[in-house]
């Protein structure tokens, strides 16, 4: 009977060990994985490029003196810029609300001048005339001479208002050019309307 304990003794050894040393080879490669993960992950990972990024931006590598030579957008410029372009747009929007409004007007004294019949007195428009009556850009030579036409018509207070107006700009020119001695000036537009206008309003 001893010897049989004796020899299964023996056979249990024998399976133990081999099991034994399975399981430690199993933790060291456990271990050894675990081991080069951790390794890996300390490593640096190169940054991928955009290919959208563009080419005069501050990257890894970039050195000291190119980010100094880079132009970096700030808010405050960004702003600035928006703000010119605004300020460019309302600009572009005036300059063509006044060349629609200069066209009509000339379209106004056109018909009224041609075709009595399909001219329509419209009191806004003969406002704008007599406020730019002296001005060659709004009311230009070609519709001058019908502009003398339509004012000789003015009466009241709004006659009154276009010679007074007439009187001080003939007035001004002929100080300056005694003052500077330059001639010129009586021949310039503005004083030439001037007279114009106090003749044709009698």
């Amino acid at each position: 009977m001893c010897i049989c304990f004796a020899h299964m003794g023996k056979s249990k050894n024998k399976n133990i060990a081999p099991q034994t040393e399975t399981a430690d080879e199993k933790s060291n490669l456990k271990k050894g994985k675990r081991k080069s993960t951790t390794e890996n992950d300390t490593e640096e990972t190169p940054a991928k490029k955009s290919h959208h990024e563009p080419s005069e931006t501050i990257t890894a590598g970039t050195t000291i003196e190119k980010a100094a030579s880079l132009a970096v957008p700030t808010s405050s410029a960004k702003r600035a810029k928006r703000r010119e372009k605004h300020a460019k747009n309302q600009q572009d929007k005036q300059e063509q609300s006044k060349n629609r409004e200069k066209q009509d007007v000339c379209q106004y004294l056109q018909t009224w001048n041609d075709n009595r019949e399909k001219w329509k007195f419209q009191k806004l428009k003969q406002i704008y005339i007599q406020e730019h009556v002296f001005d060659e850009d709004l009311l230009d030579d070609t519709i001058w001479p019908i502009v003398l036409e339509y004012i000789s018509g003015t009466k009241g207070s709004g006659k009154e208002t276009l010679s007074n107006r007439a009187k001080t700009i003939i007035k001004d020119v002929d100080r300056q050019a005694k003052d500077s001695g330059d001639k010129s000036l009586l021949e310039g537009s503005k004083y030439r309307r001037a007279r114009d206008v106090l003749q044709y309003l009698g």
